[in-house]
């Protein structure tokens, strides 16, 4: 915005140089609007910068207490997972705790824990237990 009024300015003196006093009072005129303009676009400038700093503040916040959930839930269903399954109700606890994991999964992908392979445990017991058994 300032290089509209630095364009304004110079209208104004080369009006002035020539003596055409309706374009002189007509660039003044114009660096007044554009002053106000100016200044207009600062306050939302500053506005909104307070407004995003609120908002990463309040990210951050639910950000940190979100992944400590997802953390201790990560740790529940690894203890499930790795539990033997004697049983066709084990195999389904195991087979419900990995819905809600499934469920609370995020959009980056983040759903299966690094070096987890839960869902293939799954799929093991349920083939071992149509084998014959489960242990």
């Amino acid at each position: 915005m300032d290089w509209q009024i630095i364009g304004v300015r110079r209208k104004k003196r080369a009006a002035k140089k020539a003596g055409n006093l309706a374009d002189f009072m007509d660039a003044e005129a114009e660096i007044k609007r554009l002053k106000k303009l100016y200044a207009a676009a600062n306050d939302y400038e500053r506005e909104f910068r307070d407004i995003k700093a609120q908002a990463h503040a309040w990210h951050e916040k639910a950000s940190g207490t979100r992944t400590a959930l997802r953390d201790a839930l990560e740790k529940h269903v690894s203890a499930i997972m790795d539990e033997p399954d004697f049983t066709m109700e084990g195999i389904i606890i195991k087979a419900q705790a990995l819905a809600e994991w499934d469920r609370v999964g995020t959009r980056w992908g983040d759903r299966l824990a690094i070096g987890r392979e839960w869902h293939s445990q799954l799929a093991a017991s349920i083939l071992r237990y149509a084998k014959g058994g489960a242990a």
